[in-house]
């Protein structure tokens, strides 16, 4: 179990609240240069005493308009800060909560020989272990009190700054401070740069897991270049398209590299057609272990991004995970296939120059490895920065897509505009040659047509009219097969219940007791008050408006189902 916890923050929820607030301020931008616009359009069109008026009319719009978009700005550039500051935290803690179990691991390097054998030094050994976690841990939560003191401090700084409220200094200070979200390509090439800085060097040994995914994939990658390169080198011929066999060693170096990378130049030798199949095999499932791996991490990570996003459904949640996964799998393959071949082809141009035929081999081999593994990774961090960035900016991608299709539907709107303008004017082209005809001729096109439908028509009554006649009378006659009799025998109805007999009233009766009595003996208070209700109801009329007053000898309706 860890010795700290990371902050409560989300900060997943930090990071959508400060893109929203860089949201509202880009929207309540755009609004007051609009509004600043059209003025200036307006303004323009006018002179004399409207000329002043008109120009001052939008002023506290725009004005208000920027205000808002400075204060939506601080308030993002604060999110941004806090968000920066919690996860700096949580880093550390992590790193703290690293050195005491590695430190409980190693048994806080004290000599544990011989232990087992002596009881006495094992009672001195234990208590030397418990003075020495008692001081590490004194020492590691001295180092988060100062870290939580450093947090406190960000936080006040951040309060401060919202105190002193927007401004056009303020914003230009958190601009230069870069505590202003940027473009989207920055905020990728930002997220890229951190996420590559535990890619070269693999982690160490406190979190196995990770160790083991790290060797896992870059292992898979590199029997997929290898695969692929035995499969090209001992397996196969390069005979390149267009390029006679005889010719292939007069090719430029860099000109044969680029060649010898795509798949399509080589084929398999004849001698080698086992060892070719079987490392085809071989570098085919390496490399859906890698799409896979990388799906799956991508997955993953997308759902811790969202776990904390309780406003989001989990099918949401499944969905994005999924997506994300599937990107980050094709960002995977994609870049260990690019680096692969661009590793092989500069091997094999340095290889050749350096030791010849033997060089390149040699040289192409490890290009092409560490091309695949580098491109690989390289790959699978930049697809996972560019999906964090869209998933973190939801609602700008969902504005960006509902842009494009509105630009796409005002595209296509004086397409179909024309598409129809050409129907209806070919059909009045068709309709002007039908007249031209019946002039010229006296013939009309379109009434012939008519006409011949016309005599279709006919000509079908004329010979199906006789057929239907006689299909009708022959089942109108006696010698037409008649339908079977059936017997309809009237089933017994069931007896009806008993309707319950009236009851007469007593001195001292109410409705209550008569309810009671109607009913069976382990009746609730509430059947017997919804009974006494209804057996009111059945009798309004004869009991008066107060049901409490009822006459003796009056005689009484019970309602269905109140008998016993």
């Amino acid at each position: 179990m860890s010795l700290f916890e990371h902050h409560p923050a989300a900060l997943p929820l930090i990071e959508d609240s400060a893109h929203r607030a860089g949201r509202a301020a880009n929207q309540a931008a755009a609004l007051a240069a609009d509004v600043d616009s059209q003025s200036r359009i307006a303004s323009s069109a006018v002179s004399g005493t409207l000329a002043v008026p008109m120009a001052r009319a939008p002023v506290p719009v725009v004005q208000g308009s920027t205000k808002a978009s400075q204060t939506a700005l601080v308030a993002q550039a604060s999110l941004n800060r806090w968000g920066a500051a919690v996860s700096a935290y949580n880093t550390a803690i992590d790193v703290l909560n690293a050195r005491y179990e590695a430190a409980v691991a190693g048994g806080f390097g004290l000599d544990t020989a011989n232990i087992a054998d002596q009881p006495q030094t094992a009672a001195e050994y234990d208590q030397r272990v418990d003075a020495a976690a008692a001081s590490l841990r004194s020492s590691l939560r001295r180092e988060k009190a100062e870290l939580d003191r450093q947090l406190d401090d960000e936080a006040d700084q951040i309060a401060q700054l919202l105190d002193d409220g927007p401004s056009d200094q303020v914003v230009a200070r958190l601009v230069r401070s870069g505590d202003l979200s940027t473009g989207f390509w920055e905020e990728v090439w930002e997220r890229f740069k951190k996420g590559m800085k535990g890619q070269v060097v693999p982690p160490g040994t406190e979190n196995p897991l990770d160790l083991g995914r790290w060797l896992t994939v870059r292992a898979l990658l590199a029997a997929w270049s290898f695969g692929d390169w035995i499969t090209l080198y001992h397996s196969g011929q390069f005979l390149p398209k267009g390029v006679k066999p005889e010719n292939t060693l007069d090719l430029p170096d860099l000109t044969r590299g680029l060649l010898a990378a795509s798949e399509s130049n080589w084929r398999a030798h004849p001698d080698h057609e086992a060892s070719h199949s079987r490392w085809t095999t071989i570098s085919k499932w390496a490399k859906w272990a890698v799409i896979s791996i990388g799906a799956a991490n991508g997955a993953v990570e997308q759902w811790r991004r969202d776990v904390d996003r309780l406003y989001m459904s989990a099918a949401k949640k499944t969905a994005r995970a999924a997506a994300a996964g599937a990107a980050i799998g094709s960002a995977a393959w994609a870049g260990g296939k690019a680096g692969g071949k661009a590793g092989l082809s500069i091997g094999m141009a340095a290889g050749s120059r350096v030791g010849g035929s033997r060089g390149k081999v040699v040289a192409s081999g490890l290009g092409i490895v560490l091309g695949a593994i580098m491109g690989g990774t390289v790959g699978a961090v930049a697809g996972n920065s560019v999906v964090a960035e869209v998933a973190a900016r939801g609602d700008e991608v969902e504005d960006f897509i509902n842009g494009l299709l509105d630009s796409l539907d005002e595209f296509l709107a004086p397409v179909d505009e024309r598409i129809a303008n050409v129907a209806e004017s070919a059909n009045d082209n068709l309709n002007d040659l039908y007249r031209w005809i019946e002039k010229s001729t006296g013939w009309n096109p379109e009434v012939q047509r008519n006409d011949n439908l016309n005599d279709l028509y006919r000509w079908v009554d004329k010979y199906t009219g006789p057929v239907e006649d006689a299909v009708a009378d022959f089942f109108a006659s006696p010698l037409a097969p008649q339908p079977a009799l059936e017997l309809v025998l009237p089933l017994p109805s069931a007896p009806e219940p008993p309707h319950p007999l009236p009851v007469e009233v007593v001195s001292d009766d109410s409705l209550w007791r008569l309810a009671d009595r109607q009913l069976a003996p382990d009746a609730t208070d509430k059947d017997i008050q919804e009974a006494a209700a209804a057996l009111y109801e059945a009798n309004r009329t004869v009991i008066g408006p107060d049901p409490d007053l009822i006459q003796p000898g009056t005689r009484l309706t019970v309602p269905e189902g109140q008998g016993t």
